[in-house]
């Protein structure tokens, strides 16, 4: 079917071709022929049924392929999975596209659009259902909703690439959004702080990659004879170059990469050993855009794309946020490329670049987490034996537990548990896993949480992961400065990543240990690098003015956003901070006194620790006592107070001897004793109390 003869105009038309075949014939042919001819038959009567359902036909039949049309996209998506659905055998392959073919006599169909049905269909998995992206944006409603993204690739025999689609099955993936009342994002707005950092960049693996991994980085092609677009291109190409080999990435330069397009291509690539190789280009004037893609050198599959812009004013911030994201993407998927223990399909490589490029750069929309996870699925499908994606899955499961619907918590639960253990079947040393297992721990389970993440940093002592949770672990029993130490050695794990990892809480770190200066710099170097991508980095300027009473500074950060809610906050949440802001700014008394009795009220009904915190730092210490008084011990931990209450913010609440009766409700008395620490603002000298006295006090009111 490869061949496009020429036809005439009349006999063209834009249609809806379904490709199908059966999977595993070819053996089950060598093997039985009777059962061959039979699973035909049985195919045969589902596409059948599935035509005259959804106003289809069959035009070609050749052994164990089927080649249908049909009027609709949605039709010919619905037909693809009736007959594909289910447990039933014998399994069928089946790709979908929507592209222009034309008619001949006969009725056949040829064409550009018949061809590439074909070449999708290949590549679909066994018992699914593979379209492209022109049916993707012709298929509206739920059946849309259900196409999930699994990246780009390029098609067998053909200079062409593309996106393709899964079909999930019906009812897989509901549309909701998360919302904020969640274990490590808890109590609105402000609780952002612990997560910043976690979420967004839990996919960054750091272990650099075994020395014959080696990526060609082709000199960036400009569209536009303009010299500045070549001298910007030539910059970019050596400052990837840079990036990269700073982190142990081995590269062959852009003027090496140049014979590796052409004759005699193969032969050099694997003379240098050459795995992946980056491509690009660079166009525009005042705005430039840069496309970039990674292929796999064996197969010429486009493993991973790109776009980005930015103001050619600023030049070299540009190149240096192309530099972060493409570093960013590279090490995200650095153990994939592993010669000896990686990723050795396309396919499954591109996956696992695609759940990389779903957390680096997409919103926490739910439909973001199922295709990660979904992704992350069919890496193991294919290649069942590869530990990270294990671990992977499990450690976002594990995370995001308690925002799937509440039918599912405790599958997804037990399922977190078995990917991890699973990942420490193939590989003892995968640090992740214990990460993974960690969060599975119950909440205030604190020595069990810290044993498991000490664990995996005696396997790998910079795995960032494992590193930034037990700085949020530390933070929350107020051992700020070993906490600060831990967050420092995860940001450096990919200093180059910005706001996407924990480069973010570094910042609150330092905050927290007093080093406003290192916080406000580490800000910067985020924000830099990206620029309008910054929205995590907005965040943390927005806790540490609100830790810090920098009420000006509170009330500009809020203006810059005044247009559009940032993500993870409402309009209430909005709201709140900047009534907490004005109230502090004014110094009114009366002013001070209505803030008091909202936040008072806000107290009553909410599961955040918001009102607390912003009564400590508005003076109103006594009311925060009395708040925390009135809740019960399980109302108290679902606040996730334990972490904030060793913020700068909060040091009037630690100052006063009542703060033992807090910290004795929710166990850190227990945990200081069981480990024989102390937390640091212990030592503070001008402390109007002794804390062990206090501990002894305050210990015996608690039940545990």
């Amino acid at each position: 079917m490869d061949a496009d003869p020429a036809a005439p105009d009349q006999g063209r038309k834009l249609a809806s071709i379904v490709s199908i075949d059966i999977a595993g014939y070819s053996k089950l042919a060598e093997a039985d022929e009777a059962a061959a001819i039979q699973a035909v038959a049985i195919v045969r009567s589902r596409i059948d049924s599935a035509a005259r359902v959804h106003g289809g036909r069959v035009f070609s039949t050749a052994g164990d392929g089927f080649m249908l049309e049909f009027p609709t996209a949605s039709g010919a998506v619905s037909a693809g999975e009736a007959i594909a659905a289910g447990e039933r055998e014998p399994k069928v392959r089946v790709g979908v596209h929507l592209g222009e073919v034309f008619s001949t006599d006969s009725g056949d169909m040829l064409g550009h659009g018949v061809n590439i049905a074909a070449r999708i269909q290949q590549m679909a998995r066994s018992g699914c259902v593979l379209v492209s992206e022109d049916v993707k944006r012709s298929v509206r409603g739920d059946l849309g909703a259900r196409l999930a993204p699994r990246g780009t690739v390029k098609l067998e025999k053909m200079n062409e690439t593309l996106e393709v689609y899964e079909l999930a099955p019906s009812g897989a993936a509901p549309r909701w959004r998360f919302n904020t009342d969640r274990r490590w994002l808890v109590g609105g707005a402000a609780a952002l702080v612990v997560t910043i950092g976690t979420a967004a960049f839990l996919m960054t693996h750091q272990m650099p990659p075994q020395q014959s991994t080696r990526l060609a980085v082709l000199p960036f092609r400009t569209l536009g004879d303009s010299a500045s677009l070549t001298t910007f291109s030539d910059g970019l190409s050596d400052r990837i170059v840079g990036a990269l080999s700073s982190r142990s990435f081995l590269t062959v330069s852009p003027d090496e990469a140049v014979t590796l397009r052409g004759a005699d291509a193969e032969r050099r690539r694997a003379s240098l050993g050459v795995n992946l190789m980056l491509d690009g280009t660079v166009q525009g004037a005042d705005t430039l855009s840069i496309d970039a893609r990674v292929e796999d050198s064996r197969s010429g599959n486009v493993l991973w794309s790109m776009q980005l812009q930015g103001d050619a004013a600023h030049a070299a911030d540009l190149q240096a946020r192309v530099a972060a994201r493409i570093v960013a993407e590279m090490y995200c998927g650095a153990r994939a490329f592993r010669p000896t223990d990686g990723l050795t399909d396309p396919t499954a490589l591109s996956a696992y670049l695609r759940a990389c490029d779903l957390f680096l750069v997409h919103s926490d929309d739910s439909e973001v987490t199922y295709e990660l996870l979904g992704a992350l699925r069919q890496v193991t499908a294919i290649e069942p034996n590869f530990s990270p994606a294990h671990s992977d899955i499990a450690k976002y499961e594990a995370y995001y537990h308690s925002q799937f619907p509440a039918n599912q918590t405790a599958s997804i639960t037990q399922d977190a548990q078995a990917e991890a253990r699973r990942a420490l079947e193939l590989d003892p040393r995968n640090a992740d896993a214990y990460v993974a297992l960690y969060l599975l721990t119950p909440n205030g389970a604190r020595r069990d949480g810290e044993r498991l993440l000490r664990q995996g940093l005696a396997l790998d002592p910079d795995w960032p992961h494992a590193n930034g949770f037990l700085g949020n672990m530390l933070t929350s029993v107020g051992r700020v400065e070993e906490a600060s130490a831990h967050y420092q050695r995860a940001a450096a794990a990919n200093p180059l990543s910005g706001g996407l990892s924990w480069s973010g809480q570094n910042a609150i770190g330092f905050d927290n240990i007093g080093r406003v200066d290192l916080a406000d710099r580490a800000l910067a170097d985020i924000t830099r690098l990206w620029a309008s991508d910054d929205s995590d980095a907005w965040r943390i300027r927005l806790e540490i003015a609100f830790a810090e009473r920098r009420w000006d500074a509170g009330l500009a950060l809020l203006d810059e956003r005044s247009a559009s809610v940032p993500r993870f906050f409402s309009p209430q949440q909005i709201a709140s901070y900047r009534a907490v802001f004005l109230a502090g700014k004014s110094g009114n008394r009366a002013r001070l006194e209505s803030e008091r009795r909202s936040l008072l009220a806000q107290a009553a009904h909410s599961a955040s620790s918001f009102p607390v915190r912003a009564l400590v730092i508005l003076g109103f210490t006594d009311d925060a006592f009395s708040v925390i008084a009135h809740k019960t011990d399980e109302q108290l931990n679902a606040t996730s107070l334990d972490y904030y209450l060793f913020t700068p913010g909060m040091a009037p609440l630690r100052r006063d001897r009542r703060f033992m009766h807090v910290a004795a409700r929710i166990g850190l008395i227990d945990y200081w004793r069981a480990t024989n620490t102390q937390p640091d603002f212990c030592g503070d000298a001008s402390l109007p109390y002794n804390c062990m006295a206090e501990e002894e006090r305050a210990r015996p009111t608690t039940a545990h």
